[in-house]
């Protein structure tokens, strides 16, 4: 089966020297000419419709690898002459990609992505490309880690190709223990390294949390609603989708109906605050920047009736349990 489809099995990986290792595993790797020295001027050229968290990324990711001057143009307008080019997107990233060898987008998912890098008519280039709202984030989250720095030298980029695309659509992390919580301090890193890694859910279901268990009528405090506020941010950020569970136990079994719209109305405020909440007897689902919205649930089933109540040392009735299988008859 040819590795460079999604319906390969097994990612590729050249063996050459001098690529860092990635995590996620690429699909598809291949080195591809030496490194490329970022140096200390580069230009930005991205389409229109590219994602804004991704753009917001690659500048950091080039200003922390001691890029001084990013200078930005538009496809198709005029840019500086010198220093390193980076195209994202549209058809400028398409040309350079096809310049530089890369393989064919083909029949990539949403969130697949195309990286390569080397020189494109003389000036040192990265091309990225993606596919649907994650791949050019994707993207850009491989690139920071072939970043290199040579001894001696400054920051670089490892000689590649990149053909890559998600493994599995959810990818993610349930905050759903017991015992102490985590701190909103460790929630915003852990959104940080999901965004690094790919992972695109985060469910928030703390086990000892009174506000999605015993008291979920209650609204959250004013301090930790602004917390679930920066939270979703953060998330938006990492392309991450935050979820938020809430568990009303024995209350949905004795009037799940009634505590199903309560269950809404309660996801409201929740909602508001950027998460995506969740109930037993009823989901609604939003994004990270919109209002939740329910979902409308479905008529229960009928019930069996209840077995007729026997005590455990009684011997089941015959009617109910043959007390003995009958014998077969034999062949003449």
């Amino acid at each position: 089966m040819d590795h460079g489809s999604p319906g390969a099995s097994t990612p590729e990986r050249d063996s050459s020297d001098g690529i860092p290792p990635v995590w996620p595993r690429p699909q598809s790797l291949r080195a591809h000419g030496p490194e490329l020295a970022l140096g200390d001027e580069a230009t930005l050229i991205a389409d229109g419709d590219a994602d804004p968290y991704a753009l917001d990324a690659l500048r950091g990711l080039l200003h922390d690898a001691g890029v001084r001057t990013v200078n930005e143009a538009t496809p198709g307008g005029k840019a500086p002459t010198r220093g390193l080019v980076v195209r994202v997107g549209g058809r400028g990233a398409a040309g350079a990609l096809r310049a530089l060898r890369a393989p064919e987008r083909g029949d990539l998912p949403s969130g697949g992505y195309l990286l390569a890098t080397g020189p494109v008519e003389g000036r040192p280039t990265i091309a990225l490309s993606g596919v649907g709202p994650d791949g050019l984030f994707h993207a850009v989250q491989t690139l920071r880690q072939l970043l290199v720095k040579p001894e001696g030298k400054g920051s670089a980029v490892a000689g590649v190709t990149v053909r890559d695309w998600p493994g599995t659509a959810v990818r993610g992390t349930t905050e759903g223990f017991y015992g102490s919580p985590w701190s909103h301090r460790d929630r915003l890193a852990q959104l940080d390294f999901m965004g690094r890694t790919k992972q695109n859910r985060y469910l928030y279901a703390p086990g000892d949390d009174p506000y999605r268990q015993a008291r979920w009528r209650d609204p959250y405090p004013a301090e930790r609603r602004e917390e679930f506020r920066e939270l979703a941010t953060r998330a938006r950020a990492n392309h991450v989708t935050l979820g938020w569970a809430v568990s009303p136990a024995r209350r949905c079994a004795s009037r799940p109906r009634r505590t199903s719209r309560r269950c809404c109305a309660r996801s409201t405020p929740c909602g508001r605050s950027g998460c995506a909440p969740s109930s037993c007897s009823s989901r609604t689902s939003a994004t990270a920047s919109g209002t939740a919205t329910p979902t409308p649930t479905p008529s229960a089933p009928a019930r069996r009736p209840p077995p007729p109540h026997r005590p455990r040392w009684q011997a089941p009735s015959p009617a109910i349990w043959p007390a003995a299988t009958p014998a077969r008859p034999r062949c003449p």
